[in-house]
């Protein structure tokens, strides 16, 4: 079973707090663990890591790419995103 099972991605991803630009992923914050759906731009340094803001620490924390959501959020869903952050 997919530890995305019970989660709403699509929401996750559709919240202010995901961000608005790049590829979208599944990723956990290396400092309280906490994991939710973000979307990663271009990554510096570590290619499975990248920087966002996380909301539970209150800073900018890295965040640890655990899947690409891609191929699990259809297109239809993305393209609705990406008039969003417009």
């Amino acid at each position: 079973m997919s530890r995305t099972a019970d989660r709403n991605l699509a929401a996750e991803l559709e919240a202010p707090e995901a961000g608005r630009n790049g590829t979208p992923v599944d990723a956990r914050c290396c400092s309280c663990k906490r994991v939710r759906a973000k979307f990663a731009s271009k990554i510096r340094g570590s290619p499975g890591s990248f920087q966002h803001v996380c909301h539970v620490c209150c800073r900018v924390t890295w965040w640890n790419i655990l899947d690409e959501l891609e191929d699990v959020i259809d297109d239809e869903t993305l393209a609705k995103l990406g008039e969003v952050g417009q």
